[in-house]
């Protein structure tokens, strides 16, 4: 959308009435539609889970056909979206990234037995494919907004003219956060939310997205390594974390900022637990805290640069597939452009930890420097 005319910060851009909305029901006891899906499904079958009542909703819109005040809405909605979730394999491979993979493999399973639930619900849902389902459950996903369904805004992320939502009353109201100037585009913020997220839950990712992370599943398993590699000697010889040290640490997230604070302090708190000599010798200069902190950012060294091997592909490597190869379809695209900022953020992730780790061996050096020299006695006893 763009702006016909000037927008004042604080102008109402954009309102919307609830009775024009298709609203997913918020009761998960008592079905909105009892003859289309009875009460016991609608309470047990979907798990909670909004996307399926609100698939339930918009088909059963799809069920009244003209006697639905939403039709012309409906009609207007587009056949499909390609978001993760109808990938094949290979393509979810290019992302280079298991937790979208894992998370893709989720949401298909989870479909499929919603949609074995609805068809089974009532005479009127076993005319409903399987490909209908997905459509609507697709559908909830990328438009949701708020409860209203809305179709036609933008993507954007970084930078936002809209805010100032407001859901009460009669509908929905949308200010301008900002002021807005004739013929500039219309966007709305889809949340602080990384691209594996954005990719999956609306199809897109935001090159350069200030929330973007990754996420490490299998700190348990790099942390073992680190310990098992030697890395953390001598007051963390290998085996001297049991796996159940670790248990509801397995998993970190690496942001723009680098490693979650929360994750670090996590970690720190476990190697203090488990030091086999807490009471010293350190080395000169270096404090328990130091020696807790300097193995905390030697596993997380680790971890990132693990997970940087891991990938198949350079960052140089994808900068060139985007910037040469003019055939690429979207889904590459995509897949290029999330894979190449977690690589980045694994490369500032290792810049992080290099760096507090030279501040570490840069404090113990000057406490050395400053220790007074021992000087040789030069006495002889006569003989």
């Amino acid at each position: 959308m763009q702006a016909t005319g000037d927008i004042a910060a604080g102008e109402l851009v954009f309102s919307y009435p609830w009775k024009r909305a298709l609203v997913v029901p918020a009761d998960k006891k008592r079905s909105p539609f009892p003859d289309f899906i009875p009460h016991a499904i609608w309470r047990k079958s979907f798990r909670g889970q909004w996307p399926f009542y609100g698939a339930t909703a918009v088909l059963y819109e799809s069920y009244l056909g003209s006697a639905s005040g939403l039709q012309a809405f409906l009609e207007l909605l587009p056949d499909s979206v390609d978001i993760p979730r109808h990938w094949g394999p290979e393509d979810l491979a290019a992302m280079q990234y298991s937790e979208t993979a894992a998370a893709v493999a989720h949401s298909q399973m989870q479909t499929v037995e919603a949609f074995e639930a609805f068809t089974s619900a009532s005479e009127a849902t076993k005319n409903f494919t399987f490909e209908d389902f997905a459509w609507a459950c697709d559908m909830l996903q990328t438009r949701a907004f708020g409860m209203p369904i809305l179709q036609g805004t933008s993507h954007p992320l970084i930078r936002w003219p809209l805010g100032g939502l407001a859901m009460a009353g009669l509908g929905i109201r949308l200010h301008a956060n900002r002021a807005i100037k004739k013929g500039e585009e219309v966007l709305l913020s889809y949340g602080s939310k990384p691209n594996a997220e954005l990719l999956l839950g609306y199809g897109f990712v935001q090159p350069g997205n200030p929330h973007d992370a990754f996420r490490i599943s299998a700190m348990t398993v790099l942390v073992q390594d680190a310990t098992a590699r030697g890395l953390l000697r001598p007051h963390w010889p290998p085996g001297s974390l049991p796996d159940d040290a670790l248990e509801g640490f397995g998993l970190a997230q690496i942001g723009t900022q680098g490693i979650d604070a929360d994750d670090l302090e996590a970690l720190q708190q476990i190697l203090a637990s488990h030091m086999t000599s807490p009471r010293g010798p350190f080395p000169a200069g270096l404090a328990l805290n130091d020696i807790i902190a300097q193995a905390s950012w030697k596993v997380f060294l680790h971890v990132c640069q693990s997970a940087l091997a891991a990938m198949q592909t350079t960052p140089q490597e994808d900068e060139r597939m985007l910037r040469e190869q003019a055939d690429l379809t979207q889904r590459m695209q995509d897949s290029l452009q999330l894979r190449l900022g977690h690589k980045r953020l694994l490369q500032g992730c290792i810049a992080q930890t290099q760096a507090a780790l030279f501040y570490l061996d840069t404090v113990h050096e000057a406490a050395l420097s400053a220790q007074p020299k021992p000087t040789s006695d030069a006495s002889h006893e006569d003989l």
